[in-house]
């Protein structure tokens, strides 16, 4: 059975149609790409489906059996509310439901039994299926997962981006969602984070409704892809690539079978042409009949027509101009160091980059990577011996908070800047980027961080950079201008240096990785992809190496106990005698105590069953009791574990 049916879905704000009959359904093992340029009303679509707008009309209907589970694109809170408070929202919400059939069992009617015993079972079945009492420890044990480890007393908006996506997430898996709903989950997190996630996403057995611009996700991710465009919605098996040539495939078998139409319907009308002048000059019945039949020819063909393909999407027109100097030095680095908000992030660092160079810089989010980036923009020239920059190089750097950008500026005085002198320059500049005669008036600060992007890019056009320093060019933007964007980086003839998590953005530009890692920065040539190949077999060898090292030591020393960081001594017999002794206590007394709390579901079960209200609520008193003390033991065997 489906998880989820759309059935003629429609949206309008005003007299925008958004979504225009969008029908589709996805089944257990589905696990889709949702694609559109931005503003297409992909992020409208998810909201619908998770209740947080209402549609105009259609309707569609999720299995009532099915949990759904959903990170939005940009999560928000009130700024008190903890992780914890955060993650156990749901959980909260499934206990109350529990109570309450508790309580409505407990007085109801005889005759209304069954009735509430079923609602009772449900929502106990659905309690336990979440975790039940163990709920808690649960979201501990995945937030440490994910890095996050001891922080659920902090505020998720004190958190980064891409940490409250991962908070977002654990709340998704935590109720074990059999579809998975996720607005650009790879937004925020670095190269790092990106790589889990994916490879989270190919081994998830649950079904996965994905909207992301990351190219390279989608294609590792997904086996079918869904394109909302002009207000309805195409569906294509495959991933990302597999799409991307089944539309390329689907055009030029359009593009023919309509010429093919354009031809047949030319030459039947000027046919009818003929016959017509041949009937001025010749009076004969037989001319009218042919005429009426190739008429009706032409109506025939009209109604099996096959129409002009669309056009794509107008596509932003970008082209750098710069070319590469004639120096061999573009930049170099020497003994370079650098703290953000107190903390070491680049230690001695050296770095070369000659003319021509295409270096693609990478490392976690906070490793330092803008730190170089801005510290060369703000201190870098030929006399500097840290940081030189070559005396004939000119850069042009693309920013990723923006802030090369005057936030109370309109968007023609902040291109002005740059030398265009009237409204009509600046429109034709900024058109080829997708802007509006409408917006040459906006604020900055009003822009979308798309818009900002977009319009820092149309600022390097004009002044011709000899080298380019981009620092997350791609943020915000749909697929269909990060091609643009790398289409004209692929012709650009300058020195190019990019910040970015997109690999497929990466793959296509980059002839060098610079990681930075641990304070230091270590170079790679060739693509992303060769470097993240060497880069995770160099982790598996040393992983092996650990193991081996490890295994090694044990079957030098079977009998002798490892001591810990903070011992210079192995243990004495007695004390690991006494250790297993407290360790196999706890665990009896856990066992004891689940056993027992299963003999109580049973019993109070059985108690609501037949009637006797006073016996379940006394019943459920006492699991309740069992239950902290079970808490109570989980909590002293986990503290064991790690002492």
């Amino acid at each position: 059975m489906a998880l989820l049916r759309v059935n003629g879905l429609r949206k309008e704000y005003g007299l925008q149609v958004l979504l225009d009959g969008v029908s589709f359904e996805i089944n257990p093992c589905d696990k889709w790409g949702l694609v559109g340029a931005n503003g297409c009303g992909k992020t409208t679509l998810l909201k619908i489906l998770v209740g947080e707008e209402k549609s105009s009309g259609g309707s569609f209907i999720f299995d009532e059996e099915a949990r759904i589970g959903y990170v939005p694109q940009i999560v928000t809170c009130p700024a008190d509310v903890t992780i914890l408070d955060y993650l156990l929202k749901e959980h909260n919400k499934v206990e109350k439901r529990l109570r309450e059939a508790e309580k409505q069992l407990a007085e109801c009617a005889p005759e209304d039994l069954d009735k509430k015993l079923n609602a009772f079972q449900r929502a106990r079945d659905l309690f336990e299926e979440q975790g039940g009492d163990n709920y808690a420890v649960q979201a501990e044990r995945m937030l440490a997962a994910f890095g996050l480890a001891n922080r659920t007393k902090q505020t998720v908006m004190s958190l980064s981006g891409g940490e409250r996506n991962l908070v977002s997430l654990t709340g998704a898996l935590l109720n074990r969602p059999d579809l998975l709903i996720l607005d650009e989950p790879a937004n925020h997190l670095d190269y790092v984070g990106i790589a889990w996630l994916e490879d989270f996403l190919k081994k998830y057995k649950g079904a996965i409704l994905l909207v992301s611009h990351n190219r390279y996700l989608l294609d590792q991710t997904t086996n079918g892809i869904l394109e909302l465009k002009n207000g309805k919605i195409s569906y294509f098996p495959g991933n990302y690539s597999d799409y991307r040539a089944q539309k390329l495939e689907q055009q030029i078998r359009q593009e023919k079978e309509h010429a093919a139409y354009e031809k047949r319907l030319a030459s039947l009308e000027a046919m009818i042409l003929r016959i017509r002048n041949f009937a001025q000059v010749y009076d004969d019945k037989r001319w009218g009949k042919m005429i009426r039949s190739r008429e009706s020819k032409i109506e025939q063909l009209k109604q099996t027509a096959v129409q002009a393909p669309e056009r794509e999407e107008k596509k932003a027109s970008i082209r750098f101009q710069g070319e590469s100097s004639h120096a061999n030095i573009a930049i170099q680095v020497r003994g370079f160091s650098a703290s953000f908000d107190g903390r070491l992030v680049l230690d001695n660092v050296d770095l070369d980059i000659s003319s021509g160079e295409r270096i693609a810089l990478v490392g976690p989010n906070g490793s330092g990577k803008s730190t170089l980036i801005k510290a060369i923009m703000n201190d870098g020239h030929w006399e500097n011996p840290t940081l030189r920059v070559g005396p004939s190089i000119t850069i042009g750097y693309c920013s990723q908070q923006q802030e090369t950008l005057n936030p109370d500026n309109t968007v023609f005085e902040e291109i002005a800047i740059s030398g265009i002198t009237n409204e009509k320059q600046a429109y034709d500049l900024l058109a080829r980027f997708l802007f509006f005669k409408e917006d040459l008036k906006k604020k900055i600060k009003d822009l979308s961080g798309g818009e900002k992007n977009r319009l820092q890019l149309a600022k390097l056009m004009l002044i011709n950079p000899n080298t380019l320093i981009l620092d997350e060019p791609t943020n915000h933007l749909d697929i269909q201008t990060c091609e643009a964007v790398e289409e004209a980086l692929s012709d650009y003839k300058g020195t190019l240096i990019v910040v970015s998590h997109d690999r497929y953005f990466l793959d296509k530009l980059a002839t060098r990785i610079v990681e930075v890692d641990n304070k230091k920065l270590h170079s790679y040539p060739g693509s992303y992809s060769e470097f993240w190949f060497h880069k995770k077999e160099r982790e598996q060898k040393e992983a092996k190496e650990n193991k081996q090292n490890k295994q090694n030591n044990k079957n030098q020393n079977p009998n002798k106990a490892q001591p810990s960081s903070n011992e210079s001594k192995p243990l004495s017999n007695n004390a690991r005698q006494k250790l297993a002794k407290q360790e196999a206590d706890l665990t009896n007394k856990i066992e004891t105590l689940e056993a027992k709390l299963e003999d109580l579901d049973k019993q109070i079960a059985e108690a609501f069953a037949n009637a006797d209200h006073e016996l379940g609520r006394s019943l459920s008193e006492q699991k309740e009791q069992s239950q902290q003390e079970l808490n109570s033991l989980y909590t002293e065997w986990e503290n064991f574990l790690n002492s």
